[in-house]
Parts: structure tokens; C-alpha cells; sequence
């Protein structure tokens, strides 16, 4: 099965929870929890869940699990959809780049 990865800049203790793209192609994830005990990354995973409409199972947390910067793998992603679903799923945004493993 595919997967792709994406970078993201998280910012805990927002005053929302909002997902967009950053410049360089990244993903800006925004959550209003705070980065104690492994809350904010659940809540991460749980709002990039709802964003792509896929499974939390399916959003793994491969690099930055303490830090600012990460880098998410998501399963199951198949390659057309891998490359169209920003459009669809981000209608406000122009590109996000995937990168397929």
C-alpha cells in the first residue's frame, strides 16, 4: 500500500484548531493543546485525522515526537489520491507536496 509523508510546523496552545500551508510547502497545524504527556500530538493526529478524512490509525508520527517540527507518514494513501486530495480536502490552499515512499 502507498504512503506518503508531510512536514509540519505544530504550534500547541492555540487559541484554535487550524491546519494551512506554510510557504515551503508544509503543513501549519495549530492546536489548542498544550505539548505535556503527548496531549498536543494526539491532538495533532486527531486534527489532521478530520482534515484528510482518514483514520487516526493511519497517521504515524515517524520524526519530531518532541519538537516543533515533524514529520507524519500516513497509510493507505493511494498515489491519485495522494496528489489530488490537497485540492479537494483544501480548497483554500494551492499545493501541498507529497512525497511518495
Amino acid at each position: 500500500m502507498a504512503s506518503c509523508r508531510i512536514s509540519l510546523r505544530v504550534k500547541p496552545g492555540s487559541r484554535q484548531n487550524t491546519v494551512s500551508l506554510r510557504d515551503d510547502g508544509s503543513l501549519d497545524v495549530r492546536v489548542s493543546s498544550q505539548p505535556v504527556d503527548g496531549k498536543a500530538n494526539t491532538h495533532v493526529i486527531k486534527l489532521l485525522s478530520e482534515t484528510f478524512h482518514i483514520p487516526k490509525s493511519a497517521i504515524t508520527i515517524i520524526h519530531g515526537a518532541s519538537g516543533k517540527d515533524k514529520l507524519v507518514e500516513i497509510d493507505g494513501m493511494e498515489k491519485d489520491v495522494m496528489y489530488f486530495s490537497p485540492i479537494i480536502l483544501f480548497p483554500k490552499l494551492s499545493v501541498i507536496r507529497f512525497r511518495r515512499f
